[in-house]
């Protein structure tokens, strides 16, 4: 795959139009990971209701397209559901959510946001 394809309009779409890209002052749950190769870093944050559904997502994230752009859908995709779906997604539900080749580098960059979900903290009450 040439890196013209690598950019496909999906990819772009995401990157552009990334509404959990917020930051949100009332939230639940705290994570935070980066990808020391490149220089990624996404720090994620959750607002979940009494029964452990998931209400809204906010991050931050510097870095490459790839890491946001797959942030970004994994967020859609984790709006109303419980938050325990979290340790049932792997790496290969992250990467398969474009249908595009990724090389082992870009791996990485796709699922920096998946390990900053995986490491949430509960917020201090």
């Amino acid at each position: 795959m040439t890196n013209n394809n690598f950019y496909t309009k999906e990819l772009l779409f995401y990157f552009k139009n990334q509404p959990y890209k917020k930051v949100l002052t009332n939230f639940d749950y705290v994570g935070e990971a980066g990808n020391d190769h490149c220089g990624d870093n996404i720090k994620v944050t959750l607002k979940v209701d009494k029964n452990n559904k998931i209400e809204d997502i906010g991050y931050s994230a510097d870095g490459c397209a790839v890491s946001q752009s797959y942030m970004s859908m994994l967020s859609e995709r984790l709006i109303g559901k419980d938050t325990s779906i979290i340790d049932k997604i792997d790496d290969s539900f992250v990467k398969n959510l474009i249908d595009i080749e990724l090389t082992p580098s870009r791996e990485k960059c796709a699922t920096v946001g998946l390990r900053a979900l995986k490491n949430l903290v509960q917020k201090s009450r």
